[in-house]
């Protein structure tokens, strides 16, 4: 997955960068990702995309690792259509075990209607390879079933668990916190 700005400057950011795509800096900007036949996907950047995340960012896991942002094209997704997620970890401590990043699309009857849980990058950056201080950009994509219920109030939940066990890491040091990062709105279209 890379990320394209056009206009003055041109700059191509990809995840093997491991640098934060600031898909909101510029005017125009794109998100492209290769689908499972290797087709190139692009996705416009929706400048007006307004989410928040509870607990706020940055957040600590009791696994030695920290989200410290996100990044969306867009909220507003159609059925059929895919939803890349920019996730921005960072390493706390040198890995010991390989977690597996869970991201889930959760309707208002808290329901999951779409989900991708794989472990970082696709396994190519298993977490216990990561250094201390690593950042590690994960991007996994979302595909939303085309009979998924139109509407908003869709959220995504962010977290990580042991792929042995299914073991969730929790959040650390916040008092009411679950073990995931809620992510909302979003709204399926036609």
């Amino acid at each position: 997955m890379f990320l394209l700005q056009y206009g003055k400057g041109v700059v191509v950011e990809g995840v093997d960068g491991n640098q934060i795509a600031r898909l909101y800096d510029y005017p125009t900007a794109y998100v492209y990702y290769f689908d499972e036949t290797g087709r190139p996907i692009e996705i416009p950047v929706d400048r007006a995309t307004q989410t928040q995340a509870t607990p706020a960012l940055p957040v600590e896991f009791s696994a030695p690792i920290r989200l410290e942002g996100y990044g969306l094209p867009r909220s507003k997704v159609k059925r059929g259509e895919a939803l890349p997620v920019l996730l921005y970890w960072r390493a706390t401590a040198k890995g010991a075990v390989d977690y597996s990043v869970f991201v889930h699309l959760i309707n208002e009857r808290g329901e999951i209607v779409a989900q991708e849980d794989a472990p970082p990058r696709g396994g190519t950056a298993p977490t216990s390879g990561w250094a201390a201080g690593q950042l590690i950009v994960d991007a996994p994509v979302i595909t939303i079933p085309s009979d998924a219920t139109r509407g908003e109030g869709y959220r995504l939940e962010v977290g990580l668990y042991l792929p042995a066990t299914l073991e969730r890491s929790d959040i650390s040091g916040t008092p009411g916190a679950d073990n995931s990062i809620v992510i909302q709105t979003f709204a399926i279209t036609e």
